[in-house]
């Protein structure tokens, strides 16, 4: 779901990275459900794609 609202805003994986302040590498690995993103990275996830945080989960 993360990778298709991400391609729907056409915002890349490296520039969803920075926004968190973390590797490309770690934001490729959790938008494919290997590594959980950090609380405090779902504000700004959720910010960036337009949404709520309750909608990150849903």
């Amino acid at each position: 779901m993360l990778k298709d609202k991400r391609l729907s805003k056409g915002i890349s994986q490296r520039e969803m990275a920075r926004a968190l302040g973390i590797y490309f590498s770690q934001y490729s690995r959790g938008e494919k459900g290997e590594r959980n993103f950090k609380v405090n990275e779902l504000p700004i996830i959720a910010k960036k794609l337009g949404m709520s945080i309750e909608d990150l989960f849903s």
